[in-house]
């Protein structure tokens, strides 16, 4: 990728490898994405070109399938001149990334606030979903307190949307919410469950699960109660994957200065969850990924700190609790500029892209075979 690419993410659907990105010059900033075909990335097209973009390490554009070749990309936007007045923004493309439509806000509220830490999910073959963090109750910017943690409550909401419109319809999931931790869906057997990190009123923040089931939204529950006691966002969010009924979900915390990466299997869609296993090595610093692979087995791949440099690590974990050997797969700084690596699963390879920083950022991107990690 061009030097000035920066924080990657990824889709697999339909045989597709497609990847979404920012491109940042002294001139211009560019949303570009490009597809796999024939074994080479395509010519990148521009999603937009926008001097208003909010780009942020942790909060990064995302690619969505609605079938066939419509996709949506969601993105941030400022929308007001305080550093976290933004709004989240989708586009779609009725051509598998050609042209895309002009950019919508996602959300109802207009006051100047934060919105983000997107996830999409497919309710059925016409219905899609969207949750994200919104900070309509949070104080405004100058106001005392306004982005410590203290200040207000960042809630998470969800709606609806087609290939053609948005439903402008909000659910409020839970109104109390870690800040600035990314959220992770998944469509299961019966339903979709949501993941987030909450926030207790005693600042224990716990990775928790709401489940949509027979057209209803339930109750938050706990994933594994960690009491992780932090007083401000660790910006570390959680990962779903699974297939059918079973379900994984994959996180960071660190109680007691203690950090771990875990992961923890569910066969009942996300309604129970076994006793969480520790992944991780010495120190991790999270930023995870997942991937569900073919066998039922997940690839969970972390940040570790090794010295004053990164490695981005991956392990296979099995229900059984068997962890195979840890992999590094590169180098990566543990500055906040490296973002969040993402990979997924390509046939029988998993492609790995991740921001390298230095004088400029650029994305880089590595393949391994799914035999290379037995």
């Amino acid at each position: 990728m061009s030097a000035g690419s920066r924080f990657p993410n990824l889709l697999v659907e339909n045989g597709h490898l497609a990847m979404v990105w920012f491109e940042v010059t002294d001139t211009s900033k560019r949303l570009l994405f490009s597809e796999m075909k024939y074994g080479e990335w395509t010519t990148p097209t521009t999603i937009t070109l926008n001097k208003n973009f909010f780009i942020n390490w942790a909060d990064f554009p995302s690619l969505y399938s609605l079938g066939g070749d419509t996709l949506a990309v969601h993105y941030l936007e400022k929308g007001g001149s305080g550093t976290y007045d933004y709004n989240v923004k989708v586009r779609f493309s009725y051509n598998h990334g050609i042209t895309w439509t002009s950019g919508e806000i996602v959300h109802n509220d207009s006051s100047h606030g934060e919105h983000g830490f997107v996830s999409f999910f497919r309710m059925n073959n016409n219905t899609h979903g969207i949750v994200w963090l919104d900070g309509r109750f949070m104080p405004s910017e100058d106001e005392e307190n306004s982005h410590d943690g203290h200040g207000g409550d960042m809630s998470l909401y969800a709606t609806t949307f087609s290939s053609q419109q948005l439903s402008r319809i909000e659910t409020v999931l839970d109104n109390r919410v870690c800040e600035c931790c990314p959220t992770s869906a998944l469509q299961t057997e019966t339903g979709i469950i949501v993941a987030y990190r909450n926030r207790d009123e005693t600042e224990i923040r716990n990775i928790n699960i709401i489940r949509f089931e027979n057209g209803n939204w339930g109750e938050p529950i706990t994933v594994h109660d960690d009491n992780w006691q932090i007083p401000g966002c660790p910006v570390n969010g959680p990962v779903l994957v699974g297939k059918g009924k079973s379900v994984a979900c994959v996180w960071y915390t660190a109680p007691d200065n203690s950090p771990e990466v875990k992961i923890a299997f569910s066969n009942d869609e996300g309604k129970t969850f076994a006793k969480p296993i520790s992944v991780s090595k010495k120190l991790p610093l999270g930023r995870v990924d997942a991937l569900w692979l073919n066998d039922g087995s997940v690839l969970v791949s972390w940040i570790e700190q090794v010295e004053q440099m990164g490695e981005l690590c991956v392990v296979r974990v099995n229900k059984n609790g068997k962890i195979s050997p840890h992999k590094i797969i590169a180098e990566i700084d543990v500055a906040r500029g490296s973002g969040y690596p993402k990979m997924e699963l390509f046939g029988e390879k998993i492609f790995f892209a991740l921001t390298k920083t230095g004088e400029e950022t650029k994305i880089e991107t590595k393949w391994m075979n799914v035999e290379e990690l037995e």
